[in-house]
């Protein structure tokens, strides 16, 4: 069965669920400042948020299969608290970060 599967390998789909997000940040800000492709960026942001429903997914099939927590699903449910919390804002620090930087460069 897939769900099987899924689980049976949860440590790489965590790894690339954790590249997707990083590639999309990177991704991310070069569209907005680079590329200056700010309508695609958007999508990037919504992959972002797909990757972290993804491991959302991954704890609640684990958490279901063994019908304990354990280190798997707490390391991910605080990577996603996190996201959404602290992340957030520092992704916004970085997000300013670059915009000062290119700025920077460009002038």
């Amino acid at each position: 069965m897939v769900i099987d599967f899924i689980l049976d390998y949860k440590w790489y789909f965590f790894v690339a669920g954790e590249i997707i997000f990083w590639g999309s940040i990177i991704g991310f800000l070069l569209l907005r400042y680079v590329f200056k492709l700010n309508r695609l960026n958007k999508y990037l942001i919504l992959l972002w948020l797909l990757s972290d429903l993804w491991l959302l997914t991954l704890v609640i099939l684990d958490f279901m299969r063994t019908g304990h927590f354990n280190t798997f699903q707490i390391l991910i449910i605080i990577a996603v608290i996190y996201a959404f919390t602290e992340g957030k804002k520092d992704i916004k620090k970085l997000d300013g970060f670059v915009n000062r930087t290119i700025t920077k460069w460009q002038s």
